[in-house]
């Protein structure tokens, strides 16, 4: 299986050489589009094709690289906006129920934009998986989008430039760049993953003592109405 994966991206980077732009578009535009980015390298292509544009003499332009790869970049986030405006949170449940993975990945992403709110749709460009499903989320929640579309632009144009950076500046070794920056996406899903259950349990163990607060109060009322109703009425009581 490694080897395959090997020998797949080997295939794509060479790729890269005579379709530096086709592929610094079209990549972008699927990694960011539900579900479909969760399987494609479209961080490591984009650097790929700076690579390219640096080290192939009369090869394409990087600045040309930087505005297809933001414009993808944009494209598949408004796709992505507009499956969650149309499916709502009934299509992700639907999903959920076929595939539990997806189920614990969407759970995870929102608590994570119910927390973070509108500065997550910035924030999850970095996040391993995530970047693909909050603006879906997004959809679903009806954020507005002019508010929606100025932190996706925000975050395409810094991340874009991140990775057109790294295959620019790193020549030969961008693919090392490329996988320092994956790993600490991963370690952001995981750290994200962490404060999530985390605050998932503080939630509910909250909620336990409350529930048990609530439930002794109201065994204290029964108590005082008990008392009260075989308590002698004065007109009653012996004169």
């Amino acid at each position: 299986m490694i080897e395959f994966i090997d020998w797949f991206f080997d295939l794509l980077l060479v790729a890269v050489r005579d379709h530096a732009y086709l592929i610094a578009f079209v990549f972008p535009i699927i990694e960011n589009t539900f579900i479909l980015g969760s399987f494609v390298p479209g961080d490591l292509l984009v650097a790929a094709a700076a690579f390219t544009a640096v080290t192939t003499p009369d090869g394409p332009s990087v600045l040309v690289v930087w505005l297809l790869a933001f414009a993808g970049t944009l494209i598949g986030a408004n796709i992505s906006y507009v499956i969650g405006v149309r499916g709502g949170r009934p299509m992700f449940e639907a999903i959920a129920s076929r595939w539990g993975r997806i189920e614990e990945t969407y759970e995870a992403a929102e608590t994570f934009f119910e927390r973070h709110g509108n500065k997550s749709v910035f924030f999850a460009r970095y996040i391993a998986v995530f970047k693909n499903i909050t603006p879906t989320l997004a959809g679903a929640g009806r954020m507005r989008f002019v508010v929606f579309e100025a932190w996706t632009v925000l975050g395409a144009a810094t991340y874009v430039s991140l990775m057109v950076g790294i295959g620019a500046l790193l020549g030969e070794y961008y693919e090392v760049g490329v996988r320092i920056v994956t790993a600490f996406s991963w370690f952001g899903l995981l750290l994200a993953v962490a404060v999530i259950a985390f605050l998932l349990w503080g939630k509910r163990r909250y909620t336990r003592r409350k529930l048990a607060e609530l439930g002794a109060e109201r065994e204290l009322e029964m108590i005082a109405e008990s008392l009260e109703l075989d308590a002698p009425d004065d007109a009653d009581a012996p004169q």
